[in-house]
This record gives C-alpha cells, sequence and structure tokens, in this order.
C-alpha cells in the first residue's frame, strides 16, 4: 500500500465524520506528523466550509529561535497568491465600463513602448492568463521604495523585446510576473492614488482583510514567520532550497538555517507576488468568494459580481497534457473530489497554496516558511486535508 494511503487509513476512522470535533484532532495530528518529516519551521492554515471560516490554526514556530509560535494571525509572504487581487482589481474596471480584457494595453496606456512592435497587440485578456510574450520577470536596479516603482518599472520596458507573438503560446514556460506588474500599474493609473492603497480600501476593506499589508516594517515584532532554508552549499542542497523534490529518506538527515541575506520584496513587483498576510485573512477572503458564488446574503458590497466570479473560474487557455487550465488569474484542476480553482505561491523562504471547490462550498489556504517543501504542500497536503475534513479514506 502507497506510504500515504496507509498514514490515512490508519488516522481516518471508517464513514463519515459528522462532527469538527471529530475531524480537527486528526487534523492538528497530520499537520504536525508532516510538518516532522518535511522539515517545516512553520505553517498556518484556514479552512472554509459551507458559509463558514470553518478552522484556522497555525503550527510550529516564527523563526529557529523558537520564540515566537505560529498562529492563524502569523503573517506570512504569500507570493503569487497575491496575483488574485491584483486581477479582482483589473475585474473591478472591467465591470465598470472602463476597461475590456480584448482591449489592447496601449489603448489604456499609451506611453507603453517596447523594442519590439509586437508589443501594441497584447491586450488585457494575454496579461491576464499569461500568454502576451512578456519575460517571466523583470528586475529595476535601485527601485525606489514608493509609488513611483511601477511607474519605472513601465518605461524600463522600453528597452526589452518579447519572448514571442501576443497569444500564440501558453505553457509553465510563458508565466509573467512581468504582466502583472503591468496590470498592477493599470489599476494605480485608472484610479489614480497608488496600487496599494486602491487594493486595502476596494478589495482588502471589504473582505474584513485587516492584517494583510505590502509593509513589512508595518507589521509587529514576532508576527512575521521568516524564510527558512536548507543549511548546505552543494549544488544538490541548492536544487532542494528551489522546491526540486526531496526524496523521502533525506529529509531527517536535512537541517535548516534562516536567510542571512534575504532580499525582501522590491515594490515595482507588489502586483505580482509581495503581499504578507494570515491564514485568518486569506479564509475571510475565500469566504467572500464563496459568499458571493452562492449568492448568500453579505455585509457590505461584494467584490465582484457572481457572473465576473464564474467568468474568472472558467479555463481559458490548457496545458497540454496536464489537463490543468489557466482562466482569469485563477487556474484549474481536478481532482478525486470534482473540479476546483486554485493558484499557488513560492518565493525563496515562502511556499503557499490556496484552493477551493466552489461547488462544494469548501476553501483552503495553507502558508509555510519553507519552499523546499513546495511539492508536497502544493500537490498533497491539500487532498489529505480534504479527505479529513470530508471524511474520505479513498484518497
Amino acid at each position: 500500500m502507497p506510504k500515504i494511503l496507509l498514514i490515512l487509513a490508519l488516522i481516518l476512522p471508517q464513514g463519515l465524520l459528522q462532527a469538527q470535533t471529530d475531524s480537527i484532532p486528526m487534523l492538528d495530528s497530520l499537520i504536525r506528523l508532516r510538518m516532522n518529516e518535511y522539515k517545516i519551521q512553520g505553517l498556518s492554515i484556514g479552512i472554509v466550509k459551507n458559509g463558514q471560516v470553518y478552522y484556522t490554526n497555525g503550527y510550529g514556530y516564527t523563526d529557529l529561535d523558537e520564540k515566537n509560535l505560529v498562529t492563524g494571525n502569523t503573517r506570512f509572504a504569500i507570493a503569487s497568491l497575491t496575483k488574485l487581487f491584483t486581477i479582482t482589481a483589473i475585474m473591478q474596471w472591467v465591470e465598470k465600463g472602463d476597461l475590456k480584457l480584448e482591449g489592447r494595453l496601449v489603448d489604456y496606456l499609451p506611453d507603453f513602448k517596447m523594442r519590439d512592435d509586437r508589443y501594441r497587440d497584447i491586450t488585457l485578456f494575454q496579461l491576464a492568463t499569461h500568454s502576451s510574450g512578456l519575460p517571466w520577470d523583470h528586475k529595476l536596479k535601485n527601485s525606489p521604495d514608493d509609488s513611483t516603482a511601477l511607474r519605472l518599472l513601465f518605461y524600463s520596458l522600453r528597452q526589452n523585446k518579447l519572448n514571442y507573438k501576443p497569444g500564440s503560446k501558453f505553457s509553465r514556460h510563458t508565466y509573467s510576473n512581468t504582466g502583472y506588474d503591468l496590470l498592477g500599474y493599470l489599476v494605480q493609473q485608472k484610479a489614480g492614488v497608488p496600487f496599494e492603497r486602491y487594493l486595502e480600501q476596494n478589495v482588502f476593506q471589504p473582505s474584513g482583510m485587516s492584517a494583510s499589508t505590502f509593509d513589512r516594517h508595518a507589521i509587529p515584532e514576532g508576527q512575521l514567520a521568516m524564510p527558512m532554508k536548507i543549511k548546505g552549499t552543494s549544488s544538490k542542497i541548492r536544487g532542494y532550497n528551489k522546491f526540486k523534490i526531496i526524496p523521502h529518506d533525506q529529509y531527517s538527515s536535512l537541517t535548516l538555517e534562516g536567510y542571512s541575506n534575504y532580499r525582501w520584496g522590491q515594490r515595482e513587483h507588489n502586483p505580482d507576488g509581495y503581499l504578507y498576510s494570515t491564514a485568518n485573512d486569506l479564509s475571510l477572503w475565500m469566504k467572500h468568494l464563496l459568499d458571493i458564488y452562492h449568492q448568500r446574503d453579505m455585509n457590505g458590497q461584494p467584490v465582484l459580481s457572481r457572473p465576473t466570479l464564474e467568468e474568472m473560474w472558467k479555463p481559458k487557455l490548457k496545458i497540454e497534457p496536464s489537463g490543468m487550465s489557466v482562466g482569469l488569474g485563477w487556474w484549474q484542476n481536478k481532482s478525486p473530489y470534482g473540479q476546483f480553482v486554485f493558484h499557488v505561491g513560492n518565493d525563496p523562504g515562502y511556499c503557499a497554496i490556496l484552493l477551493m471547490y466552489p461547488r462544494q462550498d469548501f476553501g483552503l489556504v495553507i502558508l509555510t516558511n519553507a519552499r523546499y517543501s513546495a511539492r508536497y504542500i502544493w500537490n498533497t497536503l491539500p487532498f489529505e486535508i480534504y479527505a479529513i475534513i470530508v471524511g474520505d479514506s479513498r484518497y
């Protein structure tokens, strides 16, 4: 029997779990077991189920000194989960009729230029679906820590060429952080306020997300999970720290250390991946979206309409033969439990996943300060957790 099935057979009861008091102790036991196996120093989860924040908790410590416990309110760098908020802002302007997905970027930002005339054909749809031809990343030297950083990135692209004709390719190799930085700049220009302020006022506050911030310095001491890596300088260790798969029998021999020269985010990349958030905040975000989807009464104005949300979750482009697709910002895939929408995040020292089964009214977020565990955090743990919550021992 595969190891994962053997462990689940031991920890799952026969039949359906009927109450939270039955499933939560097993969930906690599973997570502590996996953290020990995979050398994860700190982890926080949030679960939304049937219109309620079902469970949030933290495990382990924020750093190697083990002075501060991780809780549901501990901030983690959520990396590319940030893109879900950037595309939400864009779709708010689409709902207003001020933007169109099929519209060209140059129609909204006439100053946009590149060394490759094909740039004129880039559409907002292509930026949202990672099919624009823009590079994975675009780095600035000596970028300012203020709202002019996005503007500088925007104009610095004049020295670059596209990787391919807009709309002609889509694969895991066409993923573009740069495209989302441009979407963030577009939001900033449309709103007339810094991108970060727009999100705070129009996305975070309506969703109840009071702890999420782009400003690392605003996070109280001890409330930020510090980035961890596997200690060592060999090519094998460097590969592990880039989230390559670590053979399971090697985990016990590995030791951790904190990043001594960790490069915190530059502001021009905030739209693609430098938000700090918590399991509690992201649970409120998932609940907000699921309330929209299931048309439940809400306190306050929803950030998007249900038709817009459904459109964002529809597959637009597919990666063959994996079956995985991208919608508008959100990715889609299927499991034994049905279709789900998701996004993952990774940055040196961090990995995260936010996953929802909209029809089943279920959402899950997992945040860690352990990039080297990404394959397990993305591909296995969410479904182990779901199996426990629904009482399904088949997984």
